[in-house]
């Protein structure tokens, strides 16, 4: 049985301004026909919420217990009672030694994990997942993510006679972006796997013109851009450092 998931709700907010003209200063510079400006900033506010189900452990199981779980005595019911698993096994080979119901000592790595990890996974709705005819360890999760930008744009011209002309261009914008289930994973659980990651661009540019006479003219031009991608894990700290 298929449970249809709702439809993911996205905020979009993308917003600005720009000025540009002469420069003028009162009583200081007279720019009016050879120095002009042009400034631009935007903003865009991007959160999209995807939806998704994950399969986890119940309580029982966590605790390795496994005298009353769910399992499927056919491919297509459910029950719940005792399953028998490994309790033992040959550290040389791997192979397993003994079974049972009860893993009567937890590795303190395991041990380790789901006291860091899992406890932070909530318990499975088993009851309510039976009835919607889903797997009885599935955890459905809605899972922020956001894409930001924001930039800024600056450029000044300069005209010196009618010959000379240079401007310069400065560029600048970050995409700071939170996955809720991780960059380069699709892990329906919030606050487990999240990352941030910042994407910072400039870019700089100058370009002359020079007009020798009618019919030359020469072009200089510099330009200069740098780009980096920084990806960090939050993980447990995803509720703390989001702010939706």
């Amino acid at each position: 049985m298929y449970k249809r998931q709702p439809r993911s709700i996205l905020r979009y907010n993308d917003f600005g301004e720009t000025v540009g003209g002469p420069v003028w200063i009162p009583h200081i510079y007279n720019g009016k026909g050879k120095t002009f400006f042009f400034f631009s900033d935007e903003t865009r506010r991007t959160v999209q919420y995807t939806s998704g189900t994950a399969l986890v452990p119940d309580a029982n199981e966590r605790a390795g217990n496994f005298s009353s779980v769910w399992y499927q005595p056919t491919s297509t019911t459910w029950s719940t009672g005792p399953v028998s698993v490994c309790t033992a096994y040959n550290t040389s080979t791997g192979a397993c030694t003994a079974y049972g119901s009860q893993v009567p000592t937890i590795d303190p790595v395991a041990k380790a994990y789901l006291k860091d990890i899992y406890s932070l996974i909530p318990l499975p709705p088993s009851t309510a997942d039976i009835a919607a005819g889903l797997d009885p360890h599935s955890l459905q999760s809605t899972v922020p993510n956001i894409f930001n930008n924001n930039q800024v744009f600056v450029r000044i011209d300069q005209g010196f006679g009618q010959k000379l002309n240079v401007f310069y261009r400065y560029l600048h914008d970050t995409f700071p972006s939170v996955s809720g289930s991780g960059t380069f994973s699709a892990t329906p659980i919030p606050g487990l796997s999240t990352t941030i990651t910042t994407n910072p661009g400039t870019q700089h540019m100058g370009h002359a013109t020079y007009l020798f006479s009618p019919t030359m003219l020469a072009n200089f031009g510099y330009a200069y851009s740098s780009n980096a991608i920084f990806t960090t894990p939050i993980g447990a700290f995803t509720l703390s450092l989001i702010h939706i």
